[in-house]
């Protein structure tokens, strides 16, 4: 909607009750609620801190009420309703018993692997950034975006799905800064000079690694891996 100039107000309030209703779905709307604000100033081109008020306290007020009214999993009866109709769960949410804090004290070489997949993103993202304008601003709501999901490293064990999440809704960024084109043949000239070797190593590095969810933040399985290696070793295997 942001990209075809259609967020009415009308339609950005329902926007809003979206958000409040992924937060009690899910609280981890919370913490990549300032990706939306960014989207509003990369298209707008100015801050509007009154509209991005809006989307804050459209998450905030529901964590605030899960925090202030919520009870602990199978507080209630839950388990015992769902044995009663026949369900029988033996993992998941209500089985979960991991000191997370423990669990990254336990693997911690592990974990500190994924700052070297952050780091690799850090300088993709950084190479991007370039070659904008106002990217000074740019780079302070990206890295403040990062900053505000912290919580969720602390609390989570998850790492790899919360850094896939940041990566992903960059990307999404990043699409709305492309040039508009008269149609969908509409390319540019490649042209060969330093910049070129530097995005197609990027590219190639981004293929040859890969982060997993929780644990083992760098490994080098990444889609060549699995397409050409990973095949060969299943078939010596059989």
């Amino acid at each position: 909607m942001l990209d075809n100039d259609r967020l009415s107000k009308y339609k950005e309030y329902i926007f809003c009750l979206l958000l409040f209703i992924s937060t009690l779905l899910h609280e981890v709307t919370l913490f990549y609620v300032p990706y939306f604000a960014i989207a509003l100033y990369v298209r707008n081109g100015k801050l509007e801190i009154r509209r991005y008020l809006k989307y804050f306290l459209a998450v905030i007020i529901p964590a605030a009420a899960i925090v202030v009214f919520g009870k602990n999993v199978n507080e209630g009866m839950s388990l015992e309703i769902l044995n009663s109709r026949g369900v029988h769960p033996t993992y998941g949410i209500f089985y979960w018993n991991i000191d997370e804090r423990q669990y990254i004290k336990e693997h911690l070489n592990e974990y500190l692997l994924y700052f070297i997949s952050l780091g690799i993103s850090v300088f993709h993202i950084g190479y991007y950034l370039k070659y904008l304008n106002g990217r000074k601003i740019l780079y302070i709501l990206l890295i403040g975006a990062f900053i505000f999901s912290f919580p969720l490293f602390y609390l989570a064990i998850d790492w790899g799905r919360w850094m896939y999440i940041h990566m992903m809704l960059m990307i999404v960024l990043f699409a709305m800064m492309l040039k508009k084109g008269d149609s969908i043949y509409t390319y540019e000239p490649i042209i060969i000079n330093k910049k070129f070797y530097i995005t197609m190593a990027i590219i190639l590095l981004s293929l040859l690694y890969r982060v997993e969810m929780s644990g083992n933040g760098f490994t080098l399985e990444g889609i060549l891996y699995r397409l050409f290696v990973a095949p060969v070793e299943l078939l010596n295997k059989m």
